[in-house]
């Protein structure tokens, strides 16, 4: 296919190491990814993914580069010399002519980017450092616009340096400056189109400063992880530093002396603001104030116009009025004299008193909240619109403050309120035993029970087993095929009774067997009870599949608690005994694993799902990791291929493929990536009697065109073996936690594009394809549509290759940059025929009748451009320009690029090409001879 994999060349990314930074639970959720071949961690502010490189700004292949530049826009000096070299003398031209006059502060000069690896280089000027700190701001908002403007521009990457160390700025202000840029950007847009930001720092030193800052941010949470609504007035909960909130006012307590270097609050304050504000206060209040009292500056180097002072005593001191008194009267006088005010609209305060002052988080929770209520009611026509309740990230009890704020003012977090936030059903965890009873892992799911891959599926249905009466046996039988039902009539003419099982195969599901049952509603009178009949049934399902060894996995629905009216929390009790007795009955089952899968179009599911939380002591991932993407939001899903569903989907965490049995998607992507190395991978052989090896093998030979043998300039040599087909010997599939998320994060960025724009257009539906929609997916099993989404066009395809390059591709995936000169340019090739790639199995010079190799790979094509010309050589350095068809367009009011090129025209075979290398994933290796 001229995409053949040779040795991989890590030159790109020869000086750049990666950010040791620590997978902690957060709200900015961390997690690792592979990025231009070498192992990145990102930290996760909002929708955006951060990583720092110790490296080149030109090493990085991303759309944008942002590059430092003095005013007079030279750029023969360091650092924009290196990237002019690269570029080479367009990119100086460009500037020359359309900025003359250099480059004023706080503007962007927006130029092609050339020979770089990018689409845009923005150039920027930093204001001079000073030591007062007055310009920090400047240069926050430099680097915000930067990102604006690439979000606006529809980039997803954008690669940013250390703007501002060769002119003296502090390498801790600098990183705390450039981080502040995402934050404030990834507040202003919860789903933006762009997505990473890669900052590259080449000096060691500062490289240290901006690896600190990331694992800051990495432990703290993030900012607005709460919010809730009294009356007008939005009320959120940020974890963060009071100091760095932009609002009208931001109120302060300290000592009543008002002198703010005493450390605390008021010294961190007054370290941002500057010595101005301590001035302000000595003149207008040069005795101080008593407690409970109100004193207002101006916000100086703050990012507000105003400063409430407020001074509390200790919890506990004696008096009146109580410090709990004090504390309701100060932040009702705050509240009042921000409505004074037309102009004051937002406020931020801190969580009073909880710090060293030792005020109980709860009590002060409750009193501020009650503040607000009042304050709400008396005040109909108030212009105050925004509260923030700051909880300082440094405290060690953060997290207990935190829940005290949001008990009381009864907030949800964002996982639960925010639309963006909902995921399709993900693994619930077991927390204990490390998601285990005994050696079996336990995982909740929401979703079907016919989509389950799995060894056993386990059914509850009628006594007569007439699978379409409804409920779950019918939707088992649709997708399992008539063959079911044949089965069932066959050997059990007569039906079953309530509590015995029914053995089946699995037919067109993606499991060997079914075992069926029926049970009685809930209610029913007699001996035994309902209950003692589920209890018996479900012990009966699990020591069938102890009599078989080769049965490892089993997934049962939440039995009964549909339409026979079972109560879920009896249902789940009854299971968890169930499996805990048998664990203890054979503590050397070969069962590994057993999924319960809640339905997930039940009115109850949340009830249901709460009840087997608590019987199993299982914990939301929402627990343990409180990150957008890691909980089973409460929600159904959307309806398929609509913006909301791809936003489902673009939210969804980061897991494995639910059918791979050794990195299992019990655990998320970036556990596994943290425990397996960076080469690391297993190819899991699959058995002949299987399902998924029927499938592929079909594939392979459906797909496979006998008249093309030797037919083609691909296939010189082909046509003196005299073979017609060929014989499947070998099906594997590798499972590569690193490699799959690569994938995963590629795959990311375009349902969250489909998510804004909706389903792209099939292969079928654009007018200049020849050949109808993508072949693999229109024969292929059902058992290999599990977790595909032809709504963003993400296909299985063949790619041929030879023996010898195999183990490159395992470990470091497709790479299309160093393919042998290929006709449409360096891309990743693939084909939906498996008679096109047997043409790459072997040289034109060295064919023979030996066992062949070919991949089956997983194939993100998103937006596909189509050639229909065969006859003229264009060798693409990317997928072209969706407005002019150019692939080295350089009008910056073309922002769009489609994502893959379809070649249909004279040819044989169309080809599919990849110009990405993430656009997809080796997932099935084919070993075979040709007959």
């Amino acid at each position: 296919m001229g995409g053949q994999q040779t040795k991989k060349s890590n030159a790109s990314v020869a000086n750049a190491t990666t950010v040791p930074l620590p997978h902690t639970p957060s709200s900015l959720n961390l997690f690792q990814a592979r990025a231009n071949q070498n192992a990145r961690q990102w930290v996760k502010v909002g929708a955006v993914s951060v990583t720092v490189v110790n490296g080149s700004l030109t090493d990085e292949q991303v759309d944008v580069y942002v590059n430092g530049v003095p005013p007079n826009f030279d750029l023969s000096r360091t650092p924009s010399k290196e990237l002019s070299d690269a570029a080479g003398p367009n990119l100086k031209s460009e500037c020359e002519k359309k900025f003359p006059h250099g480059v004023s502060v706080g503007a962007i000069a927006d130029t092609g980017g050339y020979n770089l690896p990018c689409q845009r280089v923005y150039h920027v000027t930093l204001p001079d450092n000073q030591k007062d700190g007055s310009q920090n701001q400047t240069v926050t908002q430099i680097v915000k616009d930067c990102l604006r403007r690439a979000n606006s521009q529809g980039f997803s990457s954008i690669a940013v340096p250390d703007l501002g160390s060769t002119i003296g700025y502090p390498a801790k202000v600098l990183a705390d400056l450039l981080f502040k840029a995402v934050e404030e950007f990834s507040n202003e847009n919860a789903g933006p189109t762009l997505s990473q930001v890669v900052f590259c720092v080449f000096k060691s030193s500062i490289h240290l400063a901006f690896v600190k800052k990331a694992r800051k941010i990495s432990k703290t949470g993030s900012s607005q992880t709460s919010h809730s609504k009294v009356g007008n007035i939005d009320v959120s909960l940020e974890i963060g530093n009071l100091p760095d909130q932009k609002v009208d006012v931001i109120v302060c307590s300290g000592p009543e002396n008002l002198q703010l270097k005493n450390g605390g609050m008021a010294e961190s304050l007054l370290q941002a603001a500057g010595p101005g504000l301590q001035t302000e206060c000595d003149k207008k209040y040069p005795q101080g104030i008593q407690s409970g009292d109100l004193a207002i500056t101006e916000g100086h180097n703050l990012q507000c116009q105003y400063v409430y002072h407020g001074a509390i005593p200790k919890w506990g001191t004696a008096g009146t009025p109580t410090p709990k008194q004090i504390l309701k009267d100060f932040v009702t006088e705050c509240l009042e004299e921000a409505n004074k005010h037309k102009m004051t609209k937002t406020l931020a305060f801190p969580t009073l008193g909880t710090g060293s002052l030792n005020y109980p988080p709860n009590q002060v929770a409750q009193v501020m909240a009650d503040c607000i209520k009042d304050f709400d009611q008396r005040y109909p026509n108030k212009k105050l619109k925004r509260i923030i309740i700051v909880v300082y990230n440094q405290d060690k009890k953060w997290k207990t403050v935190e829940q005290a704020f949001i008990s009381a003012l009864n907030m949800t977090t964002a996982t639960q309120s925010s639309q963006t936030a909902a995921v399709p059903p993900a693994v619930i965890h077991v927390s204990n035993s490390k998601g285990k009873i005994g050696k079996i892992q336990i995982s909740l799911k929401a979703g079907e029970l016919s989509h389950q891959q799995v060894d056993v599926i386990v059914c509850s249905g009628p006594e007569n087993l007439q699978l379409k009466n409804g409920g779950m046996a019918e939707s088992l039988l649709q997708a399992a095929g008539p063959g079911l039902q044949t089965e069932c009539d066959k050997k059990y003419p007569q039906g079953i009774q309530s509590g015995d099982l029914a053995i089946t195969e699995g037919h067109n599901l993606q499991c060997q067997y079914v075992y069926h049952g029926a049970i009685p509603k809930w209610g029913t009178a007699g001996t035994p009870t309902p209950k003692q009949i589920l209890k018996d049934f479900v012990t009966k399902c699990l020591e069938e599949a102890n009599k078989h060894k080769m049965t490892k996995t089993l997934a049962f629905p939440t039995l009964g608690t549909g339409s026979l009216n079972y109560p879920p929390d009896q249902v789940a009790q009854v299971m968890a005994e169930c499996i805990k007795d048998f664990d203890q009955k054979y503590p050397k089952t070969e069962l590994a694993r057993i999924t319960i899968v809640v339905y997930n179009q039940d009115r109850n599911r949340k009830t249901v799902e709460q009840a087997f939380l608590s019987a199993f002591n299982m914990s939301t991932p929402a627990m343990t990791s409180p990150s957008p993407a890691s909980t089973t939001a409460h929600v159904n899903m959307p309806p398929v291929n609509t913006k909301l569903y791809f936003q489902y989907l673009y939210n969804m965490k980061a897991i494995t493929p639910s059918y791979w049995t050794v990195y299992t998607s019990n655990n998320d992507l970036a556990t596994w990536n943290s425990t397996v190395s960076s080469k690391g991978f297993r190819l899991v052989a699959l058995k002949p009697s299987s399902q998924t090896y029927s499938a592929v093998e079909k594939l392979a030979l459906n797909t496979w065109k006998s008249q093309f043998v030797g037919k083609g300039t691909d296939a010189v040599g082909l046509a003196q073996l005299n073979y017609t087909k060929i014989q499947i010997t070998n099906i594997e599939r590798l499972e590569s936690p690193h490699l799959f998320e690569e994938y995963w994060k590629y795959r990311e960025k375009i349902f969250l594009r489909a998510s804004q724009k909706g389903q792209f257009k099939a292969l079928g539906q654009i007018p200049q394809a020849k050949s109808g929609d993508v072949a693999t997916t229109q024969i292929a099993n059902p058992c290999l549509q599990v977790e595909i989404y032809p709504g963003i066009n993400e296909h299985y395809l063949f790619h041929g290759t030879q023996p010898s390059l195999i183990t490159n591709i395992l470990t470091q995936g497709l790479d299309g940059r160093i393919a042998n000169n290929p006709v449409f340019g360096n891309g990743v090739y693939c084909a939906e025929s498996s008679s096109k790639s047997d043409q790459y199995a072997d040289p034109k010079n060295q064919r023979d009748l030996h066992e062949k190799k070919m991949l089956l790979v997983r194939a993100c094509l998103g937006e596909m451009f189509i050639r229909t010309d065969t006859t003229n050589k264009h060798p693409y350095t990317r997928p072209p320009c969706k407005s002019c068809h150019n692939d080295r367009c350089k009008d910056p009011t073309h922002s769009a690029m489609f994502d893959s090129i379809v070649v249909d025209g004279s040819w044989n075979f169309r080809e599919f090409i990849l110009y990405d290398n993430k656009a997809c994933y080796p997932e099935y290796l084919i070993t075979y001879k040709r007959i």
